[in-house]
């Protein structure tokens, strides 16, 4: 008896941990001024997953430069079908621009080719 209630309550406790998470995550469009000083990242959840909410220490990574940004604490749920916006402060200038979520530095990323790397796990 006392080895099934054990069994059960680690049971709900891995079913419960499982429910949020991460990994569904995409990026959708990167934009770089010549320059390298007006940059924006954009990753959306093409899901209706309402619990990829844990960000907090993941990182994108830039591996033409080297540069990454980690995200500093989790979403708020709900998720599904939603954008993250990271962007450099220029951007975030631009009149009419939507409010960054993270803000990368410029010349986060190369502007004559890079790959983006959205670190998971």
């Amino acid at each position: 008896m006392q080895f099934t209630l054990l069994t059960s309550a680690a049971v709900l406790a891995l079913a419960s941990s499982a429910f949020a998470g991460s990994h569904l995550w995409q990026f959708s469009e990167a934009f770089s001024s010549p320059d390298g000083q007006i940059q924006f990242i954009e990753l959306h959840l093409p899901t209706s997953a309402n619990s990829e909410t844990l960000l907090a220490g993941k990182k994108v990574t830039s591996l033409a430069t080297g540069k990454f940004v980690t995200f500093p604490a989790n979403l708020t749920p709900p998720t599904g079908l939603k954008y993250i916006l990271l962007a450099t402060s220029a951007f975030a200038a631009l009149p009419g621009a939507p409010t960054p979520d993270l803000i990368i530095p410029p010349n986060f990323f190369g502007t004559n080719g890079d790959t983006l790397k959205y670190h998971v796990y």
